[in-house]
């Protein structure tokens, strides 16, 4: 949004830009979104730090015994030349997308509430402040509390299935 001259302000839940995690995946739509959406310095940043040569074209699944039991397709159309990466690191992509927004980062501030109106919206934080502005965007996860007010309770199912992804130190290894 600023990008195209829009002020923002963005509230982030946690005290800093770290995050857990390791690398989020993304597809040709998602590369060629940052692509429109972000500034041409903070694109560049991100191409440069996504991995560029994927090992696989499919997700594969362990056992307890890293024996491969399962794999899955690349989820969107394929990667092109143009876009050529598959993953990022979580805390560089945050990064990325808080570069040049400066003050307008809150730390520290969860989104409790708003409040819609014919002249915009009223953002109501857990420690009660209020944040008048145009328009909400909720970036805040599959437990938002902007999607349970909009959409009710979240529908969760659980599929049995966990995902554990870790690094390393190459002195572990050895």
């Amino acid at each position: 949004l600023t990008k195209y001259g829009v002020d923002v302000v963005a509230f982030e839940s946690r005290p800093d830009l770290a995050t857990s995690g390791y690398r989020l995946h993304m597809n040709a739509d998602g590369g060629t979104a940052l692509r429109f959406l972000l500034r041409a310095d903070a694109f560049s940043a991100y191409q440069q730090t996504s991995r560029r040569n994927p090992r696989r074209h499919v997700l594969a699944m362990v056992d307890e015994n890293l024996d491969e039991v399962a794999t899955r397709p690349h989820i969107g159309p394929p990667n092109d030349r143009l876009v050529p990466h598959t993953a990022v690191n979580r805390l560089t992509l945050r990064q990325i997308l808080a570069s040049g927004l400066g003050e307008s980062v809150q730390f520290g501030a969860r989104v409790a509430g708003f409040v819609e109106d014919s002249d915009g919206v009223t953002v109501r934080l857990v420690d009660g402040t209020e944040v008048r502005g145009d328009v909400l965007v909720a970036a805040d996860g599959m437990r938002s509390q902007v999607r349970k007010q909009l959409l009710g309770a979240p529908m969760f199912r659980d599929s049995g299935e966990a995902t554990i992804y870790s690094r390393v130190p190459f002195s572990m290894l050895g």
